[in-house]
């Protein structure tokens, strides 16, 4: 009884989990974005290479940042989204739409681009931040290689 209690509790917390990023950021304000990067995430433990998109500007060496245009923003979801269909096929997903919505909300400002890669034994990541000079809007791509 106590493990059957346990594995509920488990359950349910997998559940919640998934439910509180789907109420804020990006996949709050677009409804393609959210299936899009819902798709993307949901794909990262059954493929060796796999992707993240974060809400927040990472913390990052200062030499390994240059000012960009909003445009590089976009082009950076689009490979991420370019990738991952090469991968995992879906002519389902509003990909098109996510795209135009994320090119809305990053907007013309001109942005700093960040750049670092961390290997272990478990994988190589490499991150991409960027950061409007307003700090209106942050985001980071994280693509990881399983070893």
């Amino acid at each position: 009884m106590k493990n059957c209690l346990s594995i509920i509790f488990a359950l349910n917390l997998l559940m919640i989990a998934p439910a509180q990023a789907s109420e804020r950021g990006l996949a709050a304000k677009s409804r393609a974005l959210f299936e899009v990067i819902s798709a993307i995430e949901a794909a990262r433990y059954d493929l060796p290479v796999s992707y993240e998109v974060r809400e927040s500007e990472l913390p990052l060496k200062p030499e390994n940042c240059k000012e960009v245009d909003a445009v590089d923003v976009v082009l950076a979801f689009e490979d991420m989204v370019s990738s991952f269909q090469e991968v995992f096929p879906d002519d389902e997903l509003p990909y098109e739409q996510a795209i135009s919505d994320f090119s809305d909300m990053v907007g013309n400002n001109v942005y700093v681009r960040c750049e670092a890669s961390n290997s272990d034994m478990r994988d190589n990541m490499k991150v991409i931040s960027f950061k409007s000079v307003d700090s209106s809007f942050k985001v980071s791509f994280l693509h990881h290689q399983y070893k």
